[in-house]
């Protein structure tokens, strides 16, 4: 056997343990990753490590349509450190997106589907290699290159659901062009479907907030209709025909408010009567997605409710649509405005995906500083999650913080503050969680953090807190968790 065959047939062998490892993802439930750790750490470079498949791969494609339309020649060193190269960095993108994705950062639907296309993406790749690697034929240049095509539709399926991930479900999606709003407001009644047009639009409006993809409360996902009807954690149907008392859906919508089980829970908006009462027509005539609404109800006194009712319903679906359309040029505009700064943001999914997550960049050569704070400002009350872990902030930045009033997570430790501007943070009542580990936390300024009135947990790890101090302070506030431990420094 020459050395050449034994090269390749060592490549194969390599190339296919590497494709039985990347595959073994998908059915290998994630480890439960706590950061900070090295295995948290390698999952952050996935944002990094992407982007040279996402280059490669179109490139790779492109080179050998040139190859089959005999317009350059087939340099085969080239082609073997291409290959490796686009594997070495697809391969490394997987794995550190898993490492990310069992740290639990993310989760639910949007990161499954993500994570399975991107296996795919390595899959294809791999086949390709091991294709290249067998001859050089034009029967098996043109076999490589509908492989490479294959892959560049897996790199797109896959960049959406990622984009998805950060910009919202759809962001690929509402940029196509659709039912202009007139029409949708002027669309007859009796041609709406009951389902879609009418009591989709209230379950978004008041339910999808806690039970989407990305945030599924009892495991419920009301995102489709076939996700609705299988239920959550109890595994039944929460819709059962014809029966709205026996339905859960309709059960706990009408519910006390009083009652630990009604829907939406306590402190949020309750659904209007002729919401309540078209969603119990509904399922008393069959809860059919495709249903049409037609003549609709028997009871005549219910059909004027509702064709009353109507034209505001639809008003309000489509200011929620002018909304979200409008949160994501937020969201451009303020990425575009802290990037440079060296800080990154992200929509924050625990937020109702209406708020951004705020934290240090990395790797980053700026040095985040006040001024730096200072700066934000203007996005300050769409800031839910603040991590400014190691940086050289000082106490005076507690002064641009307190501007961000929807606040609830606050991380500053490996810091120079010294609680001395914490008197600014009084006005930060969503303020839940504290990081002040490992900073020059003094006694005199403790108490500031007494005025907090939702504060719940509390890290000072390695702080010239005295122990008389924190029992002072536990007197006066035992709601809070005071920990001493490093805590997490990474926003959720």
């Amino acid at each position: 056997m020459t050395v050449v065959a034994t090269r390749v047939r060592y490549i194969f062998g390599v190339l296919s343990i590497v494709l039985l490892g990347v595959v073994s993802l998908l059915v290998v439930p994630p480890p439960s990753i706590q950061s900070p750790s090295i295995l948290a750490f390698l999952g952050r470079l996935h944002p990094i490590a992407v982007h040279f498949p996402i280059v490669l791969v179109p490139t790779f494609t492109v080179y050998y349509l040139f190859i089959r339309q005999g317009k350059i020649k087939e340099f085969w060193s080239i082609l073997k450190i291409g290959w490796l190269i686009t594997i070495g960095s697809t391969v490394v993108a997987v794995c550190a997106g898993y490492l990310l994705y069992a740290s639990g950062d993310y989760g639910g639907k949007l990161v499954q589907l993500h994570l399975q296309g991107s296996v795919l993406v390595a899959v294809l790749l791999l086949i390709g290699a091991l294709l290249v690697f067998q001859s050089r034929t034009p029967r098996q240049i043109n076999r490589v290159l509908a492989v490479l095509l294959a892959a560049n539709v897996a790199l797109v399926y896959t960049g959406h659901q990622g984009g998805s991930l950060t910009h919202g479900e759809g962001f690929l999606a509402d940029a196509l062009p659709r039912a202009s709003e007139a029409s949708l407001l002027n669309k007859p009644l009796n041609e709406s479907g009951i389902y879609q047009d009418l009591v989709r639009p209230i379950l978004e409006a008041r339910c999808m907030s806690c039970h989407n993809e990305n945030k599924t409360k009892g495991d419920l996902n009301l995102a489709t209709y076939p996700l609705m009807k299988a239920g959550g954690k109890s595994g039944d149907s929460i819709l059962v025909a014809g029966l709205p008392e026996e339905s859960e859906l309709y059960r706990r919508i009408v519910l006390p408010q009083t009652d630990d089980e009604v829907m939406p829970p306590t402190g949020k908006s309750r659904l209007k009567q002729v919401e309540l009462d078209l969603i119990e027509w509904w399922i008393s005539e069959g809860a059919d997605q495709e249903m049409l609404y037609g003549a609709g109800p028997a009871d005549s006194m219910l059909a004027s409710q509702i064709e009353r009712y109507v034209p505001n319903l639809r008003g309000a679906h489509i200011q929620r649509i002018r909304s979200r359309q409008e949160f994501r040029s937020l969201y451009t505009a303020f990425k575009e405005a802290v990037t440079p700064l060296g800080l990154d943001v992200r929509v924050d999914a625990d937020s109702d995906s209406s708020l951004f997550a705020v934290s240090v960049q990395f790797p980053s050569s700026m040095q985040v500083n006040d001024n730096t704070i200072g700066a934000l400002r203007p996005y300050a009350s769409y800031i839910s999650s603040l991590s400014l872990v190691g940086t050289e902030i000082s106490d005076d930045a507690f002064f641009h913080i307190a501007a961000m009033e929807n606040l609830q997570e606050l991380y500053v430790p490996n810091t120079a503050v010294d609680g001395s501007g914490m008197v600014y943070l009084k006005e930060l009542a969503q303020l839940e969680l504290l990081n002040l580990s490992n900073t020059e936390l003094a006694n005199p300024y403790v108490f500031h953090i007494a005025a907090l009135p939702h504060l719940s947990t509390l890290y000072i790890f390695n702080t010239e807190v005295e122990p008389s101090i924190e029992e002072a302070l536990a007197t006066y506030r035992a709601d809070v968790d005071v920990r001493h431990e490093e805590g997490p420094f990474n926003i959720r």
